[in-house]
């Protein structure tokens, strides 16, 4: 994710196993300055249906890192996905920090 940043390009990434081997990267992009943007979309838990709809990742994407970061975090509704992705291009490159786009798994 950060490579296509630090290099110049344009480059989105899903998250392979979880968003949480990324917290070090997510930290570094974002004192670094690095544009980036990934889309992660939470699983649910164990517990099956009930938490189909879980937002179980956004407490830990929105302050995700080592230090005192707050990252920025989008929520497309269904008509918003596309659109919200090239808006998050867009954002990582005028602030200059990575941008998450988040979904649950009934959108996904």
């Amino acid at each position: 994710m950060l490579l296509g940043g630090m290099a110049g390009a344009r480059a989105m990434t899903p998250p392979p196993p979880g968003i949480s081997l990324m917290a070090e990267f997510a930290g570094l992009g974002y004192y670094v300055e690095i544009p980036a943007s990934s889309s992660t979309c939470s699983a649910p838990a164990l517990t099956g249906l009930p938490t189909r709809t879980s937002q179980a990742d956004l407490s830990f994407i929105a302050g995700l890192s080592h230090g005192d970061t707050k990252h920025l975090c989008c929520f497309p509704l269904r008509e918003e996905c596309f659109e919200m992705g090239i808006a998050a291009f867009d954002l990582a490159e005028q602030l200059q920090t990575p941008v998450f786009v988040l979904s649950d798994l009934d959108l996904a």
